[in-house]
């Protein structure tokens, strides 16, 4: 049985880390505990081409990393391995299971976030029970080219109607995200800011006093 909580005190979403699929486990591991220990409240393990042993292995190695820290760690689409590795839960796509069937398979405990991309997507996601969007793209981003761009306003007016957080995605980086302050998102999701980094502990801290500009 989980020794876990999976709700509160593990809901601080104001800075989560995507990470960037190459398939490295041992990369994630260095980016992530970094990230972590810069502020980084939630991990949302995105790699499809690390096979489900491997990423089982690395949510049971993160898992209590994450707890140390009261950080959410999510397992992107493997709604299994995230069970079999007692993830606080998953996050779904487009391409991934319906947010109504990942919330049946998490369970009530788990906690569900589902990514979005307008209003209708968003409403969509609340009524699937979801915890927590991700509302995507802010600004252009390499991970999606040619996708518009919500842009700030556009970003802002859906999350202040969304009765769930709402975390901005796409093109956040340390450049920008002042752009975001005035706007308080209930938190912003980093990929490039953060993997790409020489220092990821040292750009989570700038990401977040960035954040915190008034």
């Amino acid at each position: 049985m989980s020794t876990f909580v999976f709700r509160p005190p593990y809901s601080d979403l104001r800075l989560m880390l995507v990470t960037d699929g190459r398939g490295d486990a041992e990369r994630v591991w260095r980016i992530a505990t970094a990230a972590l220990a810069g502020g980084v409240r939630c991990v949302q393990l995105r790699e499809p081409q690390l096979p489900a042993r491997a990423l089982l292995e690395l949510v049971r190695a993160l898992r209590p990393r994450c707890a140390a820290h009261g950080a959410l760690l999510l397992v992107n689409d493997r709604i299994d391995v995230a069970i079999a590795g007692d993830a606080h839960g998953a996050h779904v796509g487009g391409r991934s299971l319906p947010g109504a069937d990942a919330r049946a398979l998490l369970g009530p405990a788990r906690w569900l976030s589902v990514a979005t991309h307008d209003a209708a997507q968003l409403a969509a996601a609340v009524a699937a029970g979801a915890d927590s969007v991700t509302l995507s793209p802010v600004f252009p981003t390499e991970s999606h080219p040619g996708a518009p761009p919500l842009g700030v306003a556009a970003a802002a007016q859906l999350a202040a109607h969304a009765p769930v957080p709402v975390v901005w995605l796409g093109g956040i980086s340390v450049a920008n995200v002042a752009q975001l302050a005035p706007h308080r998102p209930a938190g912003i999701a980093v990929m490039r800011a953060l993997c790409d980094a020489a220092d990821p502990e040292a750009a989570a801290r700038a990401l977040l006093e960035g954040l915190a500009r008034t």
